[in-house]
Parts: structure tokens; sequence; C-alpha cells
């Protein structure tokens, strides 16, 4: 659910860059949730190569557009 919210936000930023960054994110996603099924029956260990493969491009994503924003802001002058 957070993910998703990611992309939308993601792909309010003009370029091309932040379109290839969803695609590498979707990667990611899908990495990460298969190694998460796969590690489940080891317990949080074995889990958490999928957590954090999943979150770290999230937050990456949920970083970019806070950090377009408040240049934009700089940009137009306040």
């Amino acid at each position: 659910m957070l993910a998703s919210f990611a992309i939308l936000a993601l792909a309010t930023i003009e370029g091309k860059a932040p379109l290839a960054y969803i695609v590498g994110m979707v990667a990611l996603f899908a990495i990460g949730r298969i190694t998460f099924r796969r590690g489940y029956p080891r317990g949080a260990p074995g889990r958490a190569f999928g957590i954090v493969t999943t979150l770290l491009p999230t937050y990456g994503a949920f970083a970019w557009v806070v950090f377009d924003m408040i240049a934009g802001l700089f940009q137009d002058g306040m």
C-alpha cells in the first residue's frame, strides 16, 4: 500500500529519471516480496532481506518527492 502511494507521488515529478526509478522500484519490490515469502519459514532473520529490499526504494521515492517539493519552493522564491 505504501509503495503504491510512493509510485504515484514519484510519477508526478517531471523528467525521465523518476520513471526509470519507478521501474527499478517495481522490480526490487517484486524481488523483495519473493525473498520475504521464501524466508518466512526461517523466521525474522530469513525475512529481513525481503523487508529491506521492499522498503528502501519506497522510502527513497518519498525522500525524492519531498526534496523536489522543497526545491520547488526555493526556485519559486517563496
